[in-house]
């Protein structure tokens, strides 16, 4: 018994003496500028518009380039909040033009 004692007693000291971990930096948000080129982190849907619930246009692969355009006339700034999604208006290298989840874009 003595042992278990003395084990649960050297457990609590080295609970008590581990350091407290300092709280993770705040990502710096990224800014999408219209004219900048901006590679997919992750598979992009491209949409109709900036909605889950609009079409999807294409699917394009993780690594693939996008130019950022200018929201449109419903729209001012980025990211465009919308149903619970942060939205970017992109255009791909091969011409189509749509809205997509800004979370799969570098951040």
């Amino acid at each position: 018994m003595d042992v278990q004692a003395e084990g649960n007693a050297a457990g609590t000291e080295s609970e008590a003496a581990a350091p407290v971990d300092a709280p993770p930096p705040t990502p710096t948000p990224f800014v999408f500028t219209v004219g900048t080129v901006v590679t997919a982190t992750t598979p992009l849907s491209m949409y109709a518009s900036a909605a889950s619930a609009s079409n999807v246009l294409e699917v394009y692969s993780s690594g693939t380039p996008f130019t950022v355009l200018e929201p449109n006339d419903q729209f001012t700034a980025y990211p465009v909040a919308n149903g619970g999604a942060s939205w970017v208006r992109l255009r791909a290298a091969d011409g189509l033009a749509g809205w997509a989840k800004a979370d799969a874009l570098p951040n």
